[in-house]
């Protein structure tokens, strides 16, 4: 018996039923066949052309209102579109995977498996390849354009996909890969999960879609960002776009992504006029950022950034070049406009500025919301530039200096601008080359208050006469807590800057000095604590209230000793042999 089968193609629509009144267009392989057509017939003798777009009646193409067969002499792209001119498919060689991406497209009962699997379709499906060779822009974005028009979520099975154009969604669109994974070589391409390989120098995806729009499991990759080996040679890498560029309105969410090598990470532009942006939704990301790990400006809603780590991956054995370019020019998180951000869980290591506040073209951030961030081995940990009136509450957030790498002019946090008002819980600024916390001269009426402030380590840069916490003119500085103050480089100025204000449940003195007979001229008892590094040789430390020592410490050569005592109202008290004094709390 010789098995029947249908004598020409059907056509489908996007709910399955057969295409009525469609258009069908053939071109060049690998092209949009609407721009670069080829030559079809009606006949295999390829002596009858047929003209574009092809017309379709009941899911058959057809001539004269008849079906027939379509004839090419050679491989061809193809796009299929309803009788409204929406995309209902495109294949870029629909002999390799036309009838794949058409199975997608079959209607299935509500609650059944296919009709959950036809809610995502694949990249794949529709004549992406993922070799990490073949340019799959044109596939790529052409499945962009089919799951939107056809509301669909879009998968990237693991592969590499280059593109050499940005990737443009202006509408609601799910995106998600499979877990992409570093390679474990440096200097490899990654091979592990699903990743875009953007081989040029635009953005590598632009999305101006206003809501709905989302990341989930990405990597994306530059190969022409990659540094030599440290003693190779100076690493300038080339200036490119963001990886990911988000004109829009109301909360994108990227989620789980990797960023190999971006110049610019992550960019949220809000341009609604008048109005701003929405916000945006970080969440456990990491990156090699180079210039920018993330930039947020005209977000009048709130953002929320969540276990984003900013760290060079490319380390090997020895230090590559990159360490260098990122201490002298990457910013980590930049933000301009931002109402109400959130930031929490974060890293950032080797960069110029952990935390940057600039002035946006309609404002600053305004209540911002941070908790255990963690800015290491980088010259500033915060820093805010012409960023008048930011307000911010910050918890948990440990700031440290790179001295090794390069001399410069680091700080904990420092503080160009003017009226800000800033919060901290718990504030830790270690191993800075200058100060621990610092207002530049000539700002004012900027008022920071610290519950617990730690200094572990300031001035370390040659030649250094920093203080610990820097202030002049009309600032305010509260501390709510006995602050650590240890480790300043051998020039240091004192603990604080003269001429500004502090207020506090204690009064810092920080001019006293060993040697010195002082009286409490309270009407009350004080209660002093002195902390302090012995000289080059041992030495006993003694304390002592109405001529009468009350206590004494042995320390050795550059030993740091800590004690308290009490003075009566009235009472003279002097410390002795202390070679220097790094606080002194009265209280």
């Amino acid at each position: 018996m010789l098995a029947t089968t249908a004598p020409y193609q059907q056509y489908f629509d996007t709910d399955g039923s057969p295409l009525d009144a469609g258009y069908v267009y053939f071109g060049e392989p690998d092209l949009n066949p609407e721009t670069n057509p080829i030559s079809v017939y009606w006949d295999a003798a390829g002596t009858q052309p047929a003209a574009q777009p092809v017309r379709t009646l009941n899911g058959y193409a057809v001539r004269n209102g008849t079906p027939t067969a379509i004839y090419a002499s050679n491989d061809y792209s193809q796009t299929v579109r309803s009788q409204r001119g929406s995309l209902v498919v495109y294949s870029p060689r629909p002999s390799s995977a036309y009838n794949l991406g058409y199975s997608i497209l079959n209607a299935y009962p509500a609650g059944t498996i296919g009709a959950r699997l036809a809610q995502t379709v694949s990249v794949k499906d529709l004549g992406a390849v993922g070799d990490g060779t073949t340019d799959d822009t044109v596939a790529i974005q052409y499945a962009v354009d089919w799951a939107i028009a056809n509301g669909k979520a879009l998968y990237f099975p693991a592969g590499r996909y280059k593109v050499t154009a940005a990737i443009n969604i202006t509408s609601p669109l799910a995106i998600h890969g499979e877990d992409p994974q570093l390679p474990g070589v440096p200097l490899a391409a990654p091979t592990m999960g699903t990743w875009i390989y953007i081989a040029h120098n635009g953005k590598g995806f632009n999305v101006t879609s206003e809501r709905g729009v989302s990341f989930y499991q990405l990597g994306t990759y530059r190969s022409t960002q990659v540094p030599p080996v440290a003693g190779v040679g100076a690493y300038t890498p080339t200036t490119q776009e963001p990886d990911y560029y988000l004109a829009t309105a109301n909360n994108p969410v990227l989620e789980r992504l990797v960023l190999l090598n971006p110049f610019i990470g992550i960019q949220y532009q809000g341009i609604v006029t008048g109005q701003g942006g929405g916000g945006v939704k970080l969440r456990n990301i990491r990156m090699n950022a180079l210039s920018i790990g993330v930039k947020i400006d005209d977000s009048y809603d709130t953002s929320v950034l969540s276990e984003v780590h900013i760290w060079p991956y490319w380390t090997g054995s020895g230090r590559y070049t990159s360490w260098a370019y990122m201490l002298n020019n990457l910013i980590g998180f930049s933000f301009g406009r931002v109402d109400n951000p959130m930031l929490t869980d974060c890293f950032v290591i080797f960069c110029n500025i952990g935390l940057h506040f600039f002035a946006g073209t309609n404002g600053v951030v305004s209540r911002m919301f941070a908790s255990n961030v963690d800015v290491d081995r980088s010259q500033y940990g915060m820093r805010l530039d012409s960023a008048d009136y930011v307000t911010g509450f910050f918890d948990n957030c440990s700031f440290h200096g790179e001295t090794t790498e390069i001399a410069g002019n680091g700080s904990g946090v420092l503080v160009n601008a003017n009226n800000c008002l800033l919060r901290f819980g718990l504030l830790e600024c270690g191993n800075m080359g200058q100060y621990g916390l610092a207002v530049s001269a000539g700002k004012t009426a900027n008022t920071i208050s610290v519950d617990n402030l730690w200094v572990d380590g300031y001035a370390l840069f040659a030649g250094s006469t920093a203080n610990a916490v820097y202030m002049t003119g009309a600032n305010t500085f509260n501390i709510n807590g006995t602050p650590v103050i240890t480790g300043p480089g051998g020039s240091a100025g004192p603990v604080y800057s003269a001429n500004f204000d502090i207020f506090a449940w204690q009064t810092t003195a920080p001019v006293r000095a060993s040697a010195t007979l002082y009286t409490n001229t309270k009407s009350r008892p004080i209660l002093v604590e002195v902390s302090g590094q012995n000289g080059g040789v041992q030495a006993n430390v003694t304390y002592s209230v109405d001529g009468v020592q009350i206590g004494a410490q042995t320390l050795g050569a550059n030993w740091y000793g800590t004690f308290s005592f009490v003075v009566p109202p009235g009472s003279t008290y002097r410390v002795d042999n202390f070679n220097s004094i790094l606080m002194w709390v009265e209280r």
